[in-house]
């Protein structure tokens, strides 16, 4: 049974190194524009909904970067500059 599950320093080590190789990659998370009534609205409005842990200087500029769908694939496929439909993705 133990050699099916991975060793917890292993995934600590990968853990720390996966941001700075998607970096690497030409990873960009997808910024979203949310302003400080829709964040509150969304914060009081569900449980799970948190943007304490973005930076201060991005969060109180309605600037929240998260990872979607289309910024983790676009440097996948070699897809540069904006995401979704106006990148070409099929």
């Amino acid at each position: 049974a133990s050699a099916t599950r991975p060793d917890r320093r292993n995934r600590r080590v990968a853990a720390l190194h996966t941001p700075a190789w998607l970096r690497f990659n030409g990873y960009e998370p997808t910024v979203l524009l949310l302003g400080t009534l829709v964040r509150f609205g969304a914060r009081v409005s569900s449980a799970n909904i948190a943007f304490d842990d973005h930076p201060n200087d991005k969060r109180f500029s309605d600037r929240i970067e998260t990872a979607t769908v289309d910024s983790v694939f676009c440097p996948v496929r070699g897809i540069s500059g904006t995401h979704g439909a106006d990148a070409g993705v099929p």
